[in-house]
């Protein structure tokens, strides 16, 4: 959660916040920060319908939270009852249309071996 009066990038601009001159000093702060910064995030994702953009910002209790678009994509699926009937009927179709295959392949090779059982 940002806090109020910080900027929406704070966890990921914080190191750039720091304004030391002396080198180990600057380190120190960089392990402390690095700390409190890791216990502060909260990573939240969240699935909306519609588009607020790259990012944008929710006020909360205590400050407000900054969400940004996820780098690869992550697809919205709704399932459908229509969607469940088709795969239904679909196989029901192939399966109608396969056992006539396999009924016309049968009749047709016991066809050809009878006359040769009879004779």
């Amino acid at each position: 959660m940002v806090l109020a009066g910080e900027p929406s990038d704070i966890f990921w601009q914080w190191r750039g916040l720091l304004d030391s001159k002396d080198r180990n000093e600057k380190d120190a702060k960089t392990r402390q920060l690095s700390v409190i910064m890791a216990q502060r995030s909260d990573v939240l994702i969240k699935l909306i319908p519609e588009n607020k953009g790259y990012s944008f910002t929710e006020l909360v209790a205590g400050g407000s939270r900054f969400f940004s678009k996820a780098k690869h994509e992550m697809p919205l699926q709704q399932p459908r009852a229509i969607n469940a009937w088709l795969q239904v009927l679909a196989s029901g179709i192939m399966g109608f249309v396969l056992e006539r295959k396999l009924f016309k392949l049968s009749n047709t090779n016991f066809i050809k071996l009878l006359p040769t059982c009879a004779g």
